[in-house]
């Protein structure tokens, strides 16, 4: 428990009238800090030999939260508490710019771009619900990923969703996978193209023998002096003079 310096320590006491800092999603910690030393300056108590008095001062007015934080920092001055206090403080998003912010994200699958770009849209997410326990953090950020992902992340990220352990885990996982994805799918031949090849042979009729895939200039059985019949066609009765043996012709 901190206590208040003496009375007769103060010229004035402007300092006194600096609102307690509250950790908030508005809270700006960079504004308060600067009405706070502009304070000081005013009661004349911001010489760096009044070190001591000035943390002092400052744990005082930063309230209970922030207070604990710098128990637990240890730090011992005025300036190590300031740095320790912007680090932590200095850079919240407020929930609307960051509601704003994710609603003007888009997903960039490229393999070299969608790790930092995860990672980035993770920490939108939380701080749209400020103040979450790790383990509420870690289901929140997943289950909002499911509605920001699509394709195969979403659906990787749906497979493993109740095996992830941090959301470091997630973010090592889903960036390994659609590199995976992307590496695979530049391998593969493009299917248009087989479909295309595939059709376009398929349309060829040898106007010889009437067998598909080739034309008559490649035909077997005409360079073979066959003549000209659609040899697809079985008749049920061919008498045994007239017969070709087909056997010894084979088809292209």
């Amino acid at each position: 428990m901190w206590k208040m310096p003496e009375e007769n320590s103060f010229t004035s006491a402007h300092w006194e009238n600096q609102p307690e800092f509250e950790v908030t999603p508005h809270s700006n910690i960079n504004s308060w800090i600067e009405s706070l030393e502009l304070r000081l300056i005013l009661d004349n108590i911001n010489e760096p030999e009044k070190d001591s008095l000035l943390l002092t001062i400052l744990k005082l007015k930063v309230g209970p939260q922030a207070r604990e934080i710098l128990k637990g920092a240890q730090v011992s001055t005025y300036c190590q508490a300031t740095k320790v206090l912007k680090r932590l403080y200095g850079n919240k998003l407020s929930v609307e710019t960051a509601i704003k912010r994710l609603s003007m994200t888009k997903i960039d699958y490229s393999s070299d771009r969608f790790g930092n770009l995860l990672r980035n849209i993770g920490k939108l997410i939380a701080a749209t619900v400020p103040d979450l326990s790790p383990s509420m953090k870690l289901e929140v950020i997943s289950q909002r990923l499911l509605t920001v992902l699509s394709g195969n992340a979403q659906r990787r990220l749906l497979d493993r969703l109740g095996f992830y352990k941090s959301l470091g885990e997630i973010y090592v996982d889903l960036e390994f996978h659609n590199k995976f994805k992307n590496e695979s799918n530049t391998h593969k031949r493009p299917s248009s193209f087989k479909s295309k090849n595939f059709s376009s042979r398929s349309d060829i009729r040898c106007h010889h023998c009437n067998f598909p895939s080739h034309k008559k200039a490649q035909c077997r059985r005409f360079l073979a002096g066959l003549p000209k019949k659609d040899y697809t066609i079985k008749k049920k009765s061919i008498k045994s003079e007239q017969t070709f043996d087909f056997m010894n012709v084979n088809n292209s």
